[in-house]
């Protein structure tokens, strides 16, 4: 081989390693480039939303008639204004903040995972996110006792189009502790919300609670007893 002919050869692998270690490095980089994309949107979102919180704030206080421009510029993510409420929802898969939290600064309250939502009318308690839906009976306070199956607590839970219904709950499996006096009711009522319980109080030959919790992107009902 001639002399020229290994100098370029040798060009030739020198290119070649450099386009390969830069593409290893770009590729280990894109992760990092796109969490902190993420998070830089998050970080301005969430300022906006202060500062329309604070000129929302100025108007009321200013009284009927008064008005203000505020654009709104976001990168990335959807407002929709709904129940007297601006919501502002960005979707993404970094771990910008801990899933499920919630956090709250002044009237703006940011929240991660947050797909529940409740409904209640006067006999019946709707808990459901993007999953499932749970419908509960409503009945009963804490001034008014009235008269408790355990049996009927949840009336059906809908899961992909599918409804099943015909839950007991005993404890120690003593069929005395199935009904008894006492109320249910929603301790989480909202939308948007990271999770959502419902709480039902059973005084029978053991006065306890049962606390229904639905989380949000769960596709189970989480049910704890307090005594």
């Amino acid at each position: 081989m001639s002399k020229k002919a290994q100098v370029w050869v040798s060009t030739v692998l020198y290119i070649l390693i450099i386009v390969t270690v830069l593409v290893i490095v770009l590729g280990a980089a894109l992760p990092i480039i796109k969490n902190i994309s993420h998070k830089s949107s998050y970080i301005r979102s969430k300022e906006i939303m202060l500062q329309l919180d604070k000129i929302i704030q100025e108007v009321a206080d200013q009284g009927a008639g008064s008005q203000r421009n505020f654009p709104l510029k976001l990168t990335a993510g959807t407002i929709t204004i709904a129940n007297s409420k601006v919501i502002y929802t960005q979707k993404t898969d970094q771990a910008i903040i801990y899933p499920r939290a919630a956090i709250e600064i002044g009237n703006v309250k940011i929240q991660s995972d947050a797909d529940v939502n409740t409904y209640q009318t006067e006999n019946y308690i709707i808990l459901n996110n993007s999953r499932i839906s749970v419908n509960f009976t409503r009945c009963g306070n804490e001034s008014n006792y009235v008269s408790v199956n355990t049996a009927n607590i949840i009336n059906s839970i809908t899961y992909e189009g599918n409804s099943i219904s015909n839950f007991q709950f005993l404890l120690n499996d003593d069929g005395t502790t199935g009904t008894g006096n006492g109320y249910i009711k929603l301790l989480d009522d909202g939308s948007s919300l990271s999770f959502a319980r419902v709480k039902a109080h059973i005084n029978s030959s053991i006065e306890y609670d049962l606390i229904f919790t639905l989380q949000s992107n769960a596709d189970f009902l989480q049910v704890n007893v307090e005594r």
